[in-house]
């Protein structure tokens, strides 16, 4: 690799003093590595053309940010968890730099994910982990309805309603009772929040499907775009949501069945600390 960038979420000083220790070692190692602060604007176009790795420094929701702002450029992400949850990310700041190395010389394998797009009157956004339609900050709840593939699936009032994707299973979708997709699946799940009737379960759909959220009762929403972006829904509005043509690539040292071994130290209630263990390829 001859181009790496670091990615580093600036809030956390644990972050930017890993993400400094890490650049002056690739420097060292006489490469080209360029750094910036995951919150900048216009994030780092100009070297992203030619970056071959960038190494996102933070936690999860620092790798979920610069997975939205950085798919179009079919990079793969290296996630260094300094944060306090590093589900998605492969190491723990501790052991980032006895593994640099055997990085910048090619170690590894790629991991691919799929994305959503989200739009709304001409806008459209990038998720990596779900979308969200919620009632915002009001207390009472709101009128959806949801289509798959122009065929209408059901109607309901609740705090809101989630699509998310095989990553965002993990996430909020869990907390909601939703069921958990491997990593890699393609396909996409539609869960209700807390909705009346009771009886919404959650629906998991094909790749190729379209989905078709409408905005129904008279109460305003909010669309969130893994848990940012807040942008205002008022009825009659529409959301499209659809698989994106953006895939995130992970770059992974541990053992490809990594992922069961995660998620039960989470399903658990443990603390999951980011590593590798001795099946690592």
């Amino acid at each position: 690799m001859d181009c790496i960038g670091i990615l580093y979420q600036s809030q956390i000083e644990q972050a930017t003093a890993l993400a400094k220790t890490i650049e002056e070692h690739i420097s060292g190692l006489g490469k080209q590595v360029w750094s910036r602060s995951s919150w900048q604007d216009d994030l780092n176009q100009k070297d992203l053309p030619e970056t071959q790795l960038i190494i996102s420094v933070g936690g999860d929701g620092t790798l979920l940010r610069v997975t939205r702002e950085t798919a179009a450029w079919d990079v793969p992400i290296l996630g260094i968890n300094a944060g306090s949850l590093g589900f998605l990310t492969e190491l723990d700041g501790s052991k980032a730099l006895e593994h640099l190395n055997e990085i910048i010389d090619g170690k590894g394998w790629i991991e691919q994910r799929s994305m959503l797009e989200a739009s709304v009157d001409g806008s459209n956004w990038h998720a990596m982990n779900e979308v969200t339609i919620s009632r915002g900050g009001a207390a009472r709840t709101i009128q959806i309805s949801v289509d798959v593939d122009d065929t209408r699936m059901f109607a309901f009032s609740g705090d809101g309603l989630l699509v998310a994707t095989a990553t965002g299973s993990t996430a909020y979708n869990l907390a909601a009772g939703g069921p958990v997709l491997p990593p890699t699946s393609p396909y996409s799940i539609i869960k209700a929040v807390a909705s009346h009737p009771l009886s919404q379960s959650a629906i998991v759909v094909d790749s190729d499907s379209s989905i078709s959220v409408e905005l129904i009762g008279n109460h305003a929403a909010v669309l969130s775009i893994d848990g940012h972006v807040d942008y205002p829904l008022s009825s009659g509005d529409r959301v499209a949501i659809k698989s994106s043509d953006y895939k995130a690539k992970f770059l992974r040292l541990q053992s490809p069945n990594y992922f069961y071994g995660a998620l039960s130290s989470i399903l658990s209630g443990q603390r999951y600390h980011p590593g590798l263990s001795d099946d690592r390829i």
